[in-house]
């Protein structure tokens, strides 16, 4: 066990970076996770690499941890970003990139901006059999703190692939694929083949016309009301479309 009291530490300064900067976290191929909740979930599954707290926290959180190190909640502020921490927050590797195209079904999020959102789409995925995640390089960043959030650490439990509009049409030409289109026909009507994909895209302008010129739309009946969130959205369209399989 280790002790940190200056903020000026490189291991503060290394999760705060990690936090903070998408290119640093690629480099370094790791992440920080600031909800204790989140942590407890997914040291159950995978090892941490290096785990933060204040002392007040139980010694149980530190399972599956390679380093604990007790600090300050000054230090845990800076590390989380946050007001009000929970007095932890804890370093892991990031999963690597996997190839999608003999997975089905599978998720493909372009453009899509708002972490909570993301994160969201992930949990709904993994809840209703989605067997991955292809997210468009236009989109916020898988591993962003709030998408890790957001989505109760299911960001490490389906695989991910990251890539362009061009890897996105080489993988689409594989898929039947249907798009979340406010135009489009009732989910509730569409046959569901055997390997399909689901596109979202941006929650401000919608999917990407290359989405929408080339394969089928779909929505959702709606009654007093012209739009829905697109994690909304893409849950129930996600949850419909198991349902049919």
């Amino acid at each position: 066990m280790k002790e940190i009291t200056s903020l000026k530490h490189p291991i503060v300064k290394h999760l705060v970076k990690l936090r903070q900067d998408k290119r640093y976290r690629s480099e370094q191929q790791k992440a920080v996770i600031t909800s204790l909740k989140v942590i407890k979930e997914i040291s159950a599954l995978f090892p941490l690499i290096t785990l933060v707290q204040n002392k007040i926290l139980d010694p149980k959180y530190t399972l599956n941890s390679a380093e604990l190190i007790t600090t300050t909640d000054e230090i845990i502020k800076k590390i989380t970003g946050l007001k009000n921490p929970e007095g932890i927050a804890a370093e892991i590797e990031l999963p690597p990139m996997q190839d999608l195209s003999n997975k089905s079904p599978i998720l493909i999020l372009d453009k899509i901006g708002d972490p909570g959102n993301m994160g969201t789409l992930f949990r709904s995925a993994l809840a209703f059999g989605f067997k991955g995640v292809f997210i468009t390089d236009s989109s916020v960043d898988p591993f962003h703190e709030k998408v890790i959030s957001a989505s109760r650490g299911a960001v490490f439990q389906i695989p991910i692939a990251v890539g362009s509009l061009i890897d996105v049409k080489k993988l689409c030409s594989n898929y039947h694929v249907l798009v979340a289109d406010l135009k489009g026909k009732s989910i509730a009507d569409i046959d569901i083949h055997e390997k399909i994909a689901l596109v979202l895209g941006s929650e401000s302008h919608g999917p990407n016309s290359f989405f929408t010129e080339q394969f089928t739309a779909v929505t959702i009946p709606m009654e007093k009301t012209e739009s829905l969130n697109v994690a909304v959205a893409g849950s129930i369209i996600m949850h419909t479309m198991r349902e049919k399989l």
